[in-house]
């Protein structure tokens, strides 16, 4: 990856971020959007690059959103952590010895664009930057690029989702570690369901979906959280296909017996 590449890159994504921002999501992640799917189709489309079927999955579609006392106190202190420890974070200074190593010319460009970017203490850059690491072949590259998202926190779930598709189990945990600690900035329940959901999609341990399902059993919006089940039930990750009909029998008492049954619930039950 040269730096011209990585300047690129970083440009045109900053640019995708914003635009992307401006769109219908009162300022958050865009998986669930009053007024149509078009923001939430982008990223269910990025999540599932690896040939889920994205035609047979949207958004969970809420006509309310709306927070409670109780997400919005754990989402101001979950931010209050990460900020703090973002404060004494080693991160740069780590990244700044790699550079020094025995890593390849194009890796060094990448790791000063990195320290860069968290430097700037700009998050667009920060996950322009980071996201690139995806299709990074270096482990210890990887790793760096999912503690920069970790600093940003919420803003940077969908670039987390992206690192939970990884094949390597130590990647994946350091992404599960970065995912849980940044969803808990999210004040309502909307965006818990969603991230939750494309979360449950990517992942392909059985095991780690089974610990992101306790958000959709857990939650305060049993109708939001269904939807999410049928969405789940329907993708190509069979990982995720056990753990979702568990948290559907958790919410609704019932057994799994098919989209059309969860459906009629959902009908039935629509101030839940």
């Amino acid at each position: 990856m040269g730096l011209a590449v990585v300047a690129a890159a970083v440009l045109a994504y900053v640019g995708f971020r914003m635009s992307e921002s401006s769109g219908g999501k009162d300022g958050k992640n865009g998986y669930v959007s009053q007024g149509g799917a078009a923001s939430g189709d982008k990223l269910l489309r990025k999540a599932h690059a690896r040939g889920r079927r994205e035609q047979r999955i949207r958004p969970v579609d809420v006509k309310r959103r709306h927070g409670n006392d109780e997400l919005k106190a754990v989402a101001e202190e979950a931010r209050r952590e990460r900020l703090e420890s973002r404060a004494d974070s080693e991160l740069i200074s780590e990244i700044a010895d790699m550079i020094q190593q025995d890593f390849t010319e194009d890796e060094r460009r990448y790791l000063t664009t990195l320290r860069d970017a968290l430097n700037s203490e700009d998050n667009k850059q920060i996950i322009a930057v980071a996201r690139l690491a995806v299709k990074s072949n270096n482990s210890e590259i990887k790793e760096r690029a999912i503690s920069a998202l970790g600093w940003v926190g919420e803003e940077a779930l969908p670039e987390l989702t992206e690192f939970l598709m990884d094949d390597d189990e130590e990647i994946v945990q350091a992404a599960i570690d970065k995912w849980e600690e940044a969803i808990r900035e999210c004040e309502n329940e909307a965006d818990v369901i969603n991230n939750t959901m494309l979360g449950m999609m990517a992942i392909k341990d059985e095991a780690a979906c089974d610990y992101l399902s306790m958000n959709l059993i857990k939650s305060g919006e049993a109708t939001l959280a269904v939807e999410a089940i049928v969405n789940l039930m329907a993708c190509d990750n069979e990982a995720c296909h056990r753990p979702a009909k568990e948290a559907y029998e958790w919410i609704t008492d019932k057994e799994w017996t098919g989209a059309a049954d969860a459906k009629a619930w959902i009908a039935a039950h629509p101030d839940l």
